[in-house]
């Protein structure tokens, strides 16, 4: 309970003083946690105001977010509708001239022409007509892709050779009954199976030497000289375990360890 101030006749000075100093602090301190609580109500107040209105912004630019992907998404449909109805045409446009109507050059040919309002009937005049030539090519290379003979083994030799003659057939699928074609085929199947063999290999034995790096199955130096190995020898990763280097390199890390634990002796306190 609070202490009230004295003023009462016949009491002691300094026993009132300290009695209303007492109770001026409680009724200071009474202020400051009221005048704290109603800020901390306040605070609360705005807030949560503030939480509101960010909410409410939020869920105006998520909705502003779908009306505009909503738009894109219908004009990418239409996009698309125009770019089909082009792509069509272009493949019977193709079958005519004996070309194979691959997808990327269609589809290519067809973003074009939607891009630059040309109608489907009016693609061909736009965008074959005269451009025989190189189309033929860029279909040959899709023809090929088509078979297994991808672009990217374009190194080797036989790679341009085969489109050449796919590119002067007309129709293009015919060039598969060529004997050159057939001959060249084999050919780089075999090379296009060996690059794929080789480049399995040289994972196999990535994986091999990250694996003894991390187990210290070898001395460092020592694993480096059988990286270099296995490389120089092209082995795989059984080979590569099967080798005499990789035996004889694994017992003489095996071989000191047991050299250092045989001089450790044992001793009681």
């Amino acid at each position: 309970m609070a202490r009230r101030r004295s003023y009462g006749k016949g009491k002691d000075p300094v026993l009132v003083f300290m009695n209303n100093c007492v109770a001026e602090g409680q009724k200071r301190r009474r202020a400051e946690e009221k005048n704290a609580a109603a800020a901390s109500r306040r605070w609360a107040r705005e807030r949560e105001r503030e939480r509101a209105r960010e909410a409410r912004e939020a869920e105006r630019a998520q909705v502003r977010l779908e009306k505009e992907n909503e738009k894109k998404r219908k004009e990418q449909m239409k996009l698309d509708a125009k770019a089909d109805a082009v792509a069509q045409r272009l493949k019977l446009e193709f079958e005519k001239l004996g070309l194979y109507a691959g997808e990327e050059t269609i589809s290519e040919i067809s973003v074009q022409a939607v891009t630059a309002s040309v109608t489907p009937a009016k693609a061909k005049s736009y965008f074959v007509d005269g451009k025989e030539d190189v189309l033929a090519k860029s279909c040959a290379i899709e023809f090929l892709t088509k078979n297994n003979i991808a672009p990217e083994y374009q190194q080797f030799k036989e790679f341009p050779l085969l489109v050449k003659i796919v590119s002067n057939y007309r129709p293009q699928v015919d060039a598969e009954k060529d004997k050159k074609y057939d001959e060249l085929k084999k050919t780089i199947d075999k090379k296009i199976a060996e690059s794929i063999a080789k480049a399995k290999r040289e994972d196999e034995r990535e994986k091999l030497i990250v694996s003894l790096l991390k187990k210290k199955t070898m001395f460092k130096d020592e694993l480096e000289e059988f990286a270099e190995v296995i490389d120089s020898h092209d082995w795989d990763h059984q080979q590569s375990i099967d080798s005499k280097d990789y035996k004889t390199r694994v017992k003489n890390k095996n071989d000191y360890v047991s050299k250092i634990k045989s001089k450790i002796v044992a001793f009681s306190l």
